[in-house]
C-alpha cells in the first residue's frame, strides 16, 4: 500500500486508459498482513506491453492473473 502515492495512482490510471479493452481491472492491497480487493473502473486488454508498463511503476511481482 506504500506504493499508492497520487503520482503512482494517475500514472496507473493513464496506463489503463492507454490499454482499452474488455478485462477487469482488480487492486490486490497488502497493508502488513490486511488485504483489500478493490475493482477498478476500466477495462483492458490483457497484454505484454500493459504487463511492462505496470510492472514499471510498481514493480515485478505486481501482477496476478486470475
Amino acid at each position: 500500500i506504500n506504493q499508492c502515492t497520487p503520482p503512482i495512482v494517475e500514472r496507473m490510471k493513464e496506463i489503463l486508459r492507454t490499454h482499452p479493452g474488455k478485462r477487469e481491472v482488480h487492486l490486490y492491497l497488502d497493508d502488513n498482513g490486511a488485504k483489500t480487493i478493490m475493482k477498478v473502473d476500466a477495462l483492458v486488454t490483457a497484454s505484454p506491453s500493459l504487463s511492462a508498463d505496470l510492472k514499471s511503476i510498481l514493480g515485478p511481482a505486481c501482477l496476478v492473473t486470475v
